[in-house]
């Protein structure tokens, strides 16, 4: 588990997570989730950094049958 990130939670365990890139330019990221078809799953956004640098930028969340791009 990582200080800042996003992550994708099933059955109470971070099964994806999605981290920056030291940059406050916004990037596309994606995960394929066809294992986890007809789960219950939950976002968590984690910004625990206490730091001069280092903070979660989240602009949008889609879901759709195709990777992000």
């Amino acid at each position: 588990n990582t200080e800042t990130s996003i992550d994708l939670i099933v059955g109470g365990q971070v099964v994806r997570t999605a981290t920056g890139q030291d940059s406050e330019h916004l990037t596309w990221d994606s995960w394929d989730v066809t294992d986890l078809a007809g789960q219950t799953a939950h976002l968590q956004i984690v910004d625990n950094n206490t730091a001069s640098w280092g903070h979660v930028d989240v602009d949008q969340v889609s879901f759709d049958n195709l990777p992000a791009s």
